[in-house]
């Protein structure tokens, strides 16, 4: 292998890696292509010549028309292709890491001679990125997640796999200061895309790289100035409130930022998504550094009063107490006032406070402790393991104990739940946003 410089950054443009196709570590390979060894596993790796990855660019438009189009293909989740269901259900956990690396670097190989396979396209552009999520957990391994990232690159051929391949290059050299390189990695990028998926990746890492250099104006002419101006794809929906609200904050318009976040924030459930990607931030970015604490205050607010009448609420325990009492003030009004009352009739209806007391007091000190869990609890991830009735049925909707598998930084993985009215929308083995208090371990409150 010849030699040549070292980068400026793992993720310099002029440089390229790839992965090993046995164990996943990152190796920097010559851009003409050639044969080598993992310096891991010793196995041997050969590479040919890079390919050019830059995409067509598509003619400028009307921009309002073009966005009217794009609109149309919002509100669809990137969903795990057929096969690998059970290999991510829950999110891709460190333990199955190399079946997904195997089924990856097959997948990749049999693009390499088949590169019109859709479905395995699809699979790869997949399995990428929910493995550069997990890896981003191990920031020392950054020539893996370039690596990773950069062999995918290379196999694509339709013009929105590459361009989300190309939009993490970019952001990844920005992350790291090297400007230069991503702005080299974005200008192979189509900027008027008719696809969602690589138009978003476009926006969202031009103002990533916009953000870097303090170009906030920019940022809010790219992404708009809120959720409804621009559509954006699912996947990326928390960074683009992030980058939006962060760049109202440094345009002097503290009180916008705070809205932005906390409306996306209150309508998603993404509270600790969105606080996630605050803290994975370049620290002199200080990105969302005012308005971002006073935003999650305020949705935990929201997320309180969610919660409290999420399971029948206070409302409803206080309508069972009235209703237990109120035969009881009934009686003791006819018991004053009608001569030679039955007194048994007395002693029976004391059955109803007992009764319906209970019950509305259950429901009070529930709604009580979720409120107190929104307020003051630990932010955190769950999976949904098991949905089951009460047996209790309010204006005749079900109420249902969820189980959810939780893990909270800092704490072990443990089992709590919540009850909710219904379903609303949540299936065994969902991921969700979660808060937990050590107060009350068994229980959570969603986001």
């Amino acid at each position: 292998m010849s030699a040549y410089r070292a980068p400026t950054s793992v993720f310099a443009a002029a440089d390229r890696w790839l992965p090993c196709d046995n164990c996943g570590l990152g190796i920097q390979t010559p851009v003409a292509g050639g044969t080598t060894q993992c310096t891991r596993c010793q196995a041997p790796f050969v590479a040919y010549a890079r390919p050019n990855t830059a995409m067509p660019k598509s003619a400028a438009t009307d921009e309002m028309a073009r966005r009217a189009r794009l609109r149309t293909q919002d509100g669809r989740p990137l969903l795990p292709p057929p096969g690998i269901e059970q290999l991510v259900q829950g999110g891709l956990q460190p333990h199955r890491m190399q079946e997904a690396r195997m089924i990856w670097s097959a997948t990749r190989k049999s693009l390499v001679t088949n590169a019109s396979d859709v479905a395995a396209a699809e699979r790869l552009l997949f399995l990428t990125i929910i493995m550069r999520n997990t890896m981003l957990d191990n920031p020392t391994d950054e020539p893996s997640v370039r690596a990773l990232i950069e062999g995918a690159l290379e196999v694509f051929f339709l013009p929105r796999h590459k361009q989300s391949m190309l939009g993490y290059l970019a952001r990844g050299a920005a992350k790291v200061g090297d400007m230069d390189s991503a702005e080299a990695w974005i200008a192979q990028c189509d900027p008027f895309s008719e696809d969602l998926l690589a138009d978003s990746a476009y926006r969202i890492t031009r103002s990533f790289i916009d953000t870097g250099k303090g170009n906030f104006a920019n940022v809010l002419q790219v992404l708009g100035g809120n959720e409804a101006d621009v559509p954006i794809d699912d996947s990326m929906d928390p960074l683009a409130a992030v980058l939006r609200a962060n760049a109202w904050e440094k345009t002097n318009n503290l009180q916008a930022a705070q809205m932005v976040l906390t409306q996306y924030m209150a309508r998603h459930g993404n509270a600790s998504t969105v606080q996630s990607i605050t803290s994975s931030m370049p620290a002199q970015w200080q990105v969302c550094a005012q308005s971002a604490g006073s935003a999650q205050q305020q949705v935990r607010q929201v997320v309180a009063q969610r919660a409290a009448s999420s399971g029948g609420g206070s409302m409803i325990g206080w309508i069972f107490l009235i209703a237990g009492f109120a035969p009881v003030l009934i009686i003791g009004m006819l018991y004053l006032t009608t001569p030679k009352f039955p007194i048994e009739t007395t002693f029976f209806v004391l059955i109803f406070p007992i009764v319906f007391g209970a019950v509305g007091i259950t429901f009070i000190r529930s709604a009580a402790r979720k409120k107190e869990i929104a307020q003051n609890g630990l932010r955190g991830r769950g999976r949904i393991v098991g949905i089951s009735p009460t047996g209790t049925r309010i204006n005749g909707v079900p109420l249902m104990k969820i189980d959810v598998e939780i893990h909270v930084d800092n704490h072990p993985p443990r089992m709590a739940s919540t009850k909710r009215l219904g379903y609303q929308q949540i299936a065994p083995g969902s991921e969700v946003q979660i808060i937990w208090s050590p107060k009350y371990p068994n229980e959570i409150v969603f986001e």
